[in-house]
């Protein structure tokens, strides 16, 4: 499961749902994938249900796409 974080994505509750049920099964077959890092931001929160998601996403980044200038690199890893 690729999940693209972003701002944007990150305040709805159907991908949030998504993203909770994928840790429970199988947190190894989940990539999240960085468009921006508002998301990245102290004060941004990734919570659903008094959970919260976003040590979770953070520790498993696998790329960032939010640039132009890292975005070949980011590709390549990916």
């Amino acid at each position: 499961m690729v999940v693209l974080c972003s701002v944007r994505a990150l305040i709805r509750d159907g991908l949030l749902k998504e993203i909770e049920e994928q840790m429970d099964e199988d947190p190894d077959k989940m990539i999240p994938v960085s468009l921006d890092t508002l998301w990245q931001e102290k004060g941004f929160l990734v919570q659903r249900a008094g959970r919260d998601l976003k040590p979770f996403l953070l520790d498993k980044n696998y790329a960032n796409f939010h640039s132009e200038s890292v975005y070949e690199e980011s590709l390549e890893l990916l």
